[in-house]
């Protein structure tokens, strides 16, 4: 078995073990197909893991099982997935419960937890979705991506025609726009990314706002809802907007809804917060809506063509991250390691 293990800053080792052995737990044991290498993926590779020592990265996989651990597992020989990259912990209050979105001590494969840039590995079957020979393997490795966008929309209780805020400086804010348009809701998808919003226009997103040619965030919101503001807004932790900006453009009780996690930092503003009386949370996982992210990609609802990018040999990966001279191209396009 081989595995891609970053053991420092820029330091990515190609190691070699011996075949595993499936257990109770990890059940199912997976051959590699694709893996996503991101803008996640890459802030890791450059910063290290710290303290943690070692940790083989992928969190976004596709594979085909290779061998089950029980004979009446209901995941059969040849069966290609797409692996759900969290594990609840199965022990807390909530797993107790059988909440396990709300896992207390969620792990997450690639970033706190073994991940998936190695040829095999052994999974829970339970983390593992069957494939409809209809998705393609490049699109299946957005899966996750989509699932986490739903879990934003559906935790802002849209209505039709409503108005809706997306701070965005990457490709995942293109992904809620298109969920809310086909929810019948109005994106103003808000960037910086020239590339973005290009691709935005593309997809349909009729509302956009380049801050790079705008000098007035709100004013611009202000005239298209009518002076209604936006009652609910959805900003990107890993975008560096000033969150008085963001702020800005909510109406008076809205929703402010934090996505992912990111190494920028923002200050808070809390005046405006009390202020204008928002709602403050964050999502940073697809759990519970990975079933419902195959249907729209299988029914090609939502569109993740714009963001698969260049493949790279499995093999070949340690020496094409050397070549990165600007960590900006892991924007839009995904590198994807075929293996």
């Amino acid at each position: 078995m081989k595995a891609w293990t970053l053991v420092g800053p820029k330091q990515l080792n190609l190691i070699t073990q011996e075949p595993s052995v499936l257990t109770a737990e990890n059940n199912v044991k997976v051959k590699m197909e694709q893996v996503l290498f991101a803008t996640t993926e890459y802030s890791m590779y450059e910063t290290g893991v710290g303290k943690k020592g070692s940790l083989v990265l992928g969190r976004n996989g596709v594979g085909v099982v290779s061998e089950t651990y029980d004979a009446k597992a209901l995941l059969n020989k040849m069966d290609r997935v797409v692996i759900e990259p969290y594990v609840a912990c199965n022990a807390c209050t909530n797993c107790k419960e059988q909440n396990y979105q709300d896992c207390e001590s969620m792990k997450e494969l690639g970033v706190n937890a073994g991940g998936l840039l190695q040829d095999f590995v052994d999974l829970p079957a339970s983390i593992l979705h069957k494939l409809p020979d209809s998705l393609s393997t490049e699109r299946a490795l957005f899966v996750p991506t989509v699932a986490t966008c739903l879990n934003v929309v559906d935790s802002l209780q849209i209505t039709p025609g409503m108005h809706v805020a997306v701070f965005a400086s990457t490709k995942s804010g293109l992904i809620v726009a298109q969920l809310l348009s086909h929810y019948q809701a109005l994106p103003v998808l808000i960037s910086d990314n020239n590339e973005i919003i290009e691709i935005a226009k593309s997809l349909n997103v009729y509302y956009t706002i380049n801050t790079n040619d705008c000098d007035d965030v709100a004013r611009e919101v202000q005239v298209i809802t009518g002076t209604r503001m936006c009652k609910n807004v959805v900003y990107f932790a890993d975008s560096s907007f000033n969150m008085r900006e963001v702020y800005s453009v909510a109406s008076f009780n809205a929703k402010v809804c934090l996505v992912g996690y990111g190494a920028k930092e923002s200050k808070v503003s809390v005046a405006q917060i009390a202020n204008k009386h928002l709602t403050i949370f964050g999502v940073y996982n697809g759990c519970g809506k990975f079933p419902r992210a195959i249907n729209l990609l299988v029914t090609e609802s939502i569109n993740v063509d714009f963001m698969v990018g260049e493949k790279i040999a499995f093999d070949n990966l340690g020496n094409r991250l050397l070549k990165v001279v600007d960590a900006d191209e892991f924007d839009v396009h995904y590198k994807i390691v075929a293996i």
